[in-house]
């Protein structure tokens, strides 16, 4: 199997949102767009393993810097890394692509220099980011406040929104960069939102703010306790609100991808919009399961149907086809 294509193959078992959109896109922007998101996908595993000790985390993440940088070779990273992999890790894929973090870098190296560049800058911007939350919280995220918050959110999603921007538009103006950090914002307080419980049982990180909780007198290490439910619920809320209130940015900047690169890349964009916005809808509706194991969920039927319908959408009809997701037309 060539590089690309276990590429492609890899993309599709650690990110099910971001395969289909990406692999819609014709190449060479799908081939960009893909061994980007595997370069951000390789250190946010790194960042996500609760049993790696912090001064091995920052290591690695330094380690994965300088391969970025050309200074590295992969086999040396993949080295180190899989010496520090946990014995029983939760997503094994994610491992097996830092495993082959060399085939994706083969592929890297291929591309032309402004991909490369634009590529290169934004993932060093979030593995930094990453690597100053690994130090400043001992491996553990407990997130502090809302501008904190809002700090996290940037470097695990708001580059990336940078990143596709870069990659897929000409009008690298300011305004489009703006739109496209919303769109990121957006997506990662959805996915912060949907399973606080997976998220500090399964990787020990709480990203409720400790101020918010505080207002309620709930511990921040305590926030699932059965008698802080009610009042942690209160403080998710703050948050599901802090993701609606993106909303219209990120259908803009979906709306100017079809300006600027016509429907078929606004389609791709769009899916993880509207699953995100179908998540908003389940949680406005019990935002307590996302407290409880298993989070907050949209059925398979509804994901088939929102991409059936979601083809056929224009760009003056996004706002309508979200309200459609919003009422559950499309949910069993």
């Amino acid at each position: 199997m060539d590089n690309i294509d276990w590429c492609y193959d890899i993309l599709g078992d650690v990110s099910r949102t971001f395969e289909i959109p990406i692999t819609n896109l014709e190449k060479p922007v799908s081939d960009y767009m893909c061994v980007g998101y595997l370069l951000c996908r390789i250190p946010d595993t790194i960042e996500d393993s609760p049993s790696i000790p912090t001064d091995t985390k920052e290591e690695l993440l330094d380690m994965y810097i300088e391969v970025m940088n050309g200074n590295v070779q992969s086999e040396e990273f993949e080295e180190a890394a899989m010496d520090s992999k946990p014995g029983d890790v939760l997503e094994p894929d994610h491992w097996r692509l830092v495993e082959d973090t060399g085939k994706v870098m083969n592929v890297f190296n291929t591309f032309p220099d402004s991909e490369r560049n634009s590529i290169t800058k934004y993932v060093l911007e979030m593995v930094n980011g990453m690597k100053k939350f690994v130090s400043e919280h001992d491996g553990s995220i407990r997130i502090k406040d809302m501008s904190e918050f809002e700090e996290y959110c940037y470097y695990v999603a708001g580059t990336v929104g940078h990143m596709i921007s870069s990659i897929d538009f000409e009008d690298d103006s300011e305004r489009v960069h703006d739109l496209a950090e919303n769109y990121g914002l957006l997506l990662q307080s959805v996915n912060i939102a949907k399973d606080v419980h997976g998220d500090y049982h399964e990787e020990n990180n709480i990203y409720l703010p400790s101020d918010k909780l505080s207002e309620y007198g709930v511990e921040q290490d305590l926030l699932l306790d059965e008698e802080n439910v009610n009042d942690t619920d209160k403080v998710l809320k703050y948050i599901i609100n802090y993701a609606e209130d993106r909303t219209d940015e990120a259908r803009e900047y979906i709306r100017r991808t079809a300006e600027e690169n016509g429907l078929t890349h606004m389609h791709s964009w769009a899916i993880p919009y509207f699953l995100a916005v179908a998540t908003l809808r389940e949680l406005n509706q019990n935002s307590e399961r996302a407290l409880r194991e298993g989070g907050v969920k949209i059925t398979r039927e509804e994901v088939g149907q929102i991409l059936m319908e979601g083809r056929n959408v224009e760009s003056g009809d996004l706002a309508d086809f979200e309200e459609k997701i919003q009422d559950g037309a499309f949910a069993p």
